[in-house]
């Protein structure tokens, strides 16, 4: 793909998103209740979804106060697979691409296990080399999880961001999130 094609590509990923945004995914009000009421989520992927995942998890932190992750897919049959409780909320972001026989067996695995589990999908349509999809897909899977948090906010009662309250206001310093006084390096030739 030359960079015109990417272009169009990622402009398409885009609208998919906008059109996500609109409507509420199905079953996303009982999951979000059922992450509320044991606080903790695990999102799940692979590649390019890895990094959904992260962002995911860090939306379900910041939104609504949960114990949440990222995890690898594999890493999840190492790991998380062990854990409690057995209906663990788990959510796996997904483009359809290289990883997707695994994807599958974790899916299998997870719903054998009691895990509470939700899958978002992106195949992208016909058309899409498979590189473009899995380095697109994040453009368009944080849009379920995003809802998902702002859902088990308000679920929960909890003010997003904690209302920047707690050592997050200028009052107070800033906080943790705002530099001011720690030691900045501004070449690598400082380290």
């Amino acid at each position: 793909m030359n960079a015109a094609q990417v272009r169009a590509k990622a402009r398409m990923a885009m609208k998919k998103r906008e059109e996500g945004i609109e409507q509420e995914p199905a079953g996303l009000e009982s999951f979000a209740a059922h992450a509320a009421e044991q606080r903790l989520v695990v999102f799940l992927g692979s590649g390019a979804s890895h990094g959904a995942a992260r962002f995911a998890a860090a939306k379900a932190i910041e939104a609504a106060g949960l114990a949440a992750w990222a995890q690898d897919v594999e890493e999840w049959a190492h790991l998380e697979y062990f854990c409690e409780p057995p209906s663990m909320a788990t959510w796996l972001l997904s483009c359809q691409g290289r990883s997707s026989s695994r994807e599958a067996e974790v899916i299998a695995a997870a719903e054998r296990i009691g895990r509470r589990i939700r899958v978002s999908q992106w195949a992208a349509g016909a058309g899409w080399p498979q590189m473009a999809r899995e380095s697109l897909c994040p453009l368009v899977l944080w849009v379920g999880p995003a809802l998902f948090a702002a859902r088990a906010a308000e679920i929960l009662g909890e003010a997003p961001f904690r209302g920047f309250s707690g050592g997050r206001e200028r009052a107070e310093g800033g906080g943790a999130s705002r530099i001011r006084t720690s030691q900045r390096y501004r070449s690598a030739t400082e380290l």
